[in-house]
């Protein structure tokens, strides 16, 4: 990891201040100069941008050894009053035709998938970043495979008497790859070599099959929903069910279905008629 001082701290500090008041937002990213040269400069709630301290370093060496895939590099990163500020690689994109832009995205799914992983979830973060989520992140941090299971089948009998023609979901024979929650044009980009540029780490997580199949599923790129039968992905038979769930959960005022991290009933929680 690049060397930064104190001094330079109290300079990215000042900087991302005056980008927050400019633009009145309480977290962003900008370009801008350090030490006489060009950073990117990222700062946010240190909770929410733990899953891309943890999982970009990871990501740009294994692009180190790709073909056509770049990452930014994160050079240096420290936290100040819950506040998190990263310092990362800058890289000059250039302007991306509409039709090529869904090939570069293909060409960053597959990349990503082929990493497997061994425990569900981000990798620095508490929740799943994903759009089949209720605002798009998880109400609980699954404890497991099967607790996500037992969180989908609460949202499975709660769609009434849709129930009865709804198969149950089962993960049992998919693997867990990385997927990348929201496929949003943002999050991918193109340098001045050609290379297809990887961002939007906070919504990667490792996930089975059925989660990435649901992401194309549910897009509005209409070149992109066949994908997950070309790379071969599980999940076809989950996706009528998690459709409707995913559907029900939008509109549901207790995201957590009255369930804990294990997918089991909490404790002190009345059952509920589904609706």
């Amino acid at each position: 990891m690049a060397s930064f001082t104190k001094e330079d701290e109290r300079i990215i500090v000042q900087l991302c201040k005056r980008d927050s008041t400019t633009h009145k937002r309480r977290s962003g990213v900008f370009t801008d100069e350090l030490k006489l040269k060009t950073y990117q400069l990222k700062y946010g709630v240190s909770n929410r941008l733990a899953n891309r301290i943890a999982l970009q370093p990871t990501l740009f060496e294994a692009a180190q050894r790709a073909n056509g895939i770049r990452v930014p590099e994160l050079l240096y990163h420290f936290k100040e009053g819950g506040i998190s500020y990263l310092v990362m690689e800058y890289i000059q994109l250039v302007k991306i035709l509409p039709n090529n832009m869904d090939a570069r995205i293909e060409h960053a799914l597959w990349w990503l998938s082929s990493f497997p992983g061994d425990k569900l979830g981000p990798v620095g973060g508490k929740y799943i970043i994903h759009d089949f989520f209720n605002d798009g992140e998880a109400p609980l941090s699954f404890k497991s495979i099967e607790a996500l299971e037992l969180y989908i089948e609460k949202g499975r009998k709660r769609v009434g008497n849709h129930e009865k023609t709804l198969p149950r979901v089962s993960f049992k024979d998919e693997k867990l790859m990385l997927v990348q929650g929201d496929v949003d044009n943002a999050h991918f980009g193109a340098d001045t070599l050609g290379n297809t540029v990887i961002m939007g780490f906070r919504s990667m997580s490792f996930l089975p099959d059925s989660f990435g199949r649901f992401t194309l599923a549910t897009t509005r790129k209409p070149s992109l929903i066949a994908l997950p039968d070309k790379f071969q992905w599980s999940g076809a038979s989950n996706m009528k069910t998690m459709v409707e769930v995913y559907a029900n959960l939008a509109m549901t005022g207790e995201p957590s279905l009255g369930l804990d991290d294990y997918g089991k009933p909490k404790k002190g929680v009345r059952k509920t008629c589904p609706g």
